[in-house]
């Protein structure tokens, strides 16, 4: 991974699985979630802990290439005693990447990019 660029070997994976090119669009909704799905796998390969932001964002950058108008959502949470952040991305109103824990509810704060 030191070596190989990220969206290098994102694209290396996605060729693999036999998706379109890096230059064609992601024109299926199944092509669009298994690019996240690969983007995911290798976020989990990483030598270091990736946050739900800089996952966003990577994945937000690599799709805004393939001509996928994203949304990168941040919202906040307070339980007992902190405040709690979190980012995911969205298009069509569907969360791509970085779903949140099952009970926990964020308040989307901010919005960056595309149309939802």
């Amino acid at each position: 991974l030191r070596t190989l660029p990220f969206n290098r070997m994102i694209e290396g994976m996605l060729r693999t699985r036999r998706l379109p090119s890096p230059d064609e669009p992601l024109d299926s909704r199944a092509g669009l979630l298994e690019f996240c799905r690969l983007a995911e796998a290798v976020f989990r390969r990483f030598p270091y802990r990736v946050t739900c932001l800089k996952k966003a964002l990577v994945l937000q950058k690599l799709l805004g290439r393939r001509g996928i108008r994203a949304v990168l959502k941040i919202g906040v949470r307070k339980d007992e005693t902190d405040l709690k952040a979190h980012a995911w991305l969205e298009h069509g109103g569907e969360i791509l990447i970085n779903p949140m824990a099952s009970g926990e509810e964020f308040k989307s704060i901010l919005s960056f990019g595309g149309v939802t």
